[in-house]
């Protein structure tokens, strides 16, 4: 069965700014959930035990469908990541799929199949001692290899954006877990590095996150009417539950310029105030709140076998939690137009290739990749490949030699 670039022919060519350097729609929210999973687990693990058992049910089984593939790196003998001092990648995927989601996110004709709307790399260093977590445009041009469909069938190796990997393989089943295999494949054939590991997070299970925190306070720049999004809301600072916080956004057309760059900005933003509110639980000690937080979090992913262990996330958990914060390091694959089309994307090189290189052999990646660190602290090369960084808490951080960092505006009111 070969497949070819049929989802280039179907899907229209998205309109951007002329900076290719820009973050998908579902990247905050997936590294907000994350992120914050892996803090919270870590503080209250204790209640993990209790847990375990929701997040045993969503484990995906891959390693069996790569393996039945031909030419699939699954096939091959793999170190085991858990090992001590060997490094450990998880592959971090944010889906866009309507079926069985409620008439609010649109219906399967509105979004065909299981689209990766995201996809972030997090490389976990062998000694523990750093985390980098970087971010590759679903625009990016590359090559998918064979992957196998649940009804048995394989498809050819073809030509394609990194985000179709995840659609191609899932196919009109719908089957997360031979879309993930294929995802699992195509990032590993495009970094070098053995993806063992994985987590999968899509729009409902950021609603319920949401929700399990008792809504979050943010500041509606302006009115919002967007029927598209199922966004109505008031401007003003105000407290969102997690179907007003998922329509803001989703919303596009109705703000600002209607791109897909300024909707970025404002989900930023957004993501900023969810992880203020988090703190804002962890600070006041309430415990039932937290808890049920990490439930949320827990029952609104997907997860590879070995993440779905009590006794493997512990320890990774306690682990990632005593990284230190200038250690903990944010970046965005270096890219640049596709050569045959502006509205895609292809690696920036040398840079892209010496990150790569430098997470394969374990090793800090050159100074002239920018990054920002968790605690805020952006890297300033002469001439910076990212016009736009973010801190760990999802806040967007404008970088420059003069300016440093700046800081995005607080709410809630005095109070609460």
């Amino acid at each position: 069965m070969s497949v070819g670039n049929w989802w280039l022919e179907r899907r229209p060519a998205l309109h951007r700014a002329q900076d290719p350097r820009r973050y998908e729609p579902l990247r905050i929210v997936v590294l907000l959930i994350f992120s914050v999973a892996l803090f919270l687990a870590a503080t209250t693990g204790f209640v993990w035990l209790d847990l375990s058992h929701d997040l045993s049910e969503r484990s995906l089984d891959t390693e069996q469908i790569r393996r039945t593939v031909s030419n699939q790196s699954g096939s091959e003998e793999r170190v085991n990541p858990l090992a001590p001092g060997e490094p450990l990648n998880i592959l971090v995927l944010g889906i866009d799929s309507r079926k069985e989601q409620a008439p609010e996110f649109g219906s399967v004709e509105d979004v065909e199949g299981i689209r990766g709307d995201a996809t972030i790399l997090v490389h976990v260093s062998g000694k523990r001692d750093s985390m980098t977590l970087v971010s590759i445009p679903r625009d990016l041009m590359v090559e998918i290899p064979n992957c196998l469909l649940s009804n048995g069938e394989e498809v050819s190796a073809s030509f394609g954006q990194v985000n179709s990997a995840m659609m191609l393989g899932s196919g009109t089943n719908y089957d997360i877990a031979y879309g993930v295999a294929c995802a699992q494949s195509t990032v590993e054939n495009l970094t070098g590095l053995q993806i063992d590991n994985f987590v999968v997070v899509d729009f409902k299970g950021f609603e319920s996150v949401v929700d399990a925190l008792g809504g979050v306070w943010f500041d509606v720049p302006q009115d919002v009417v967007d029927p598209e999004a199922n966004a109505y809301l008031a401007e003003g600072c105000q407290l969102l539950n997690g179907e007003q916080a998922l329509g803001y956004a989703r919303a596009r057309k109705s703000l600002g310029d209607g791109s897909d760059t300024s909707r970025i900005g404002r989900q930023q933003e957004l993501v900023a105030a969810l992880v203020r509110e988090v703190s804002r639980k962890v600070s006041s000690g309430n415990l039932p709140i937290l808890v049920a937080f990490v439930r949320s979090v827990l029952t609104a992913v997907h997860v590879s076998p070995q993440l779905a262990s009590f006794e493997t996330d512990l320890s990774l958990l306690v682990a990632v939690a005593n990284i230190p914060s200038q250690n903990v390091r944010l970046v965005t694959m270096p890219r640049e137009p596709w050569e045959k089309d502006p509205n895609r994307d292809q690696p920036q090189e040398p840079y892209a290739s010496q990150l790569w290189n430098s997470l394969r052999q374990d090793e800090p990646f050159v100074d002239e990749i920018g990054y920002v660190t968790s605690d805020g602290r952006a890297s300033v090369a002469e001439e910076p490949l990212l016009d736009q960084v973010e801190s760990s808490d999802g806040a967007a951080l404008e970088v420059s030699p003069e300016s440093g960092v700046s800081e995005s505006l607080a709410c809630p009111p005095n109070g609460h």
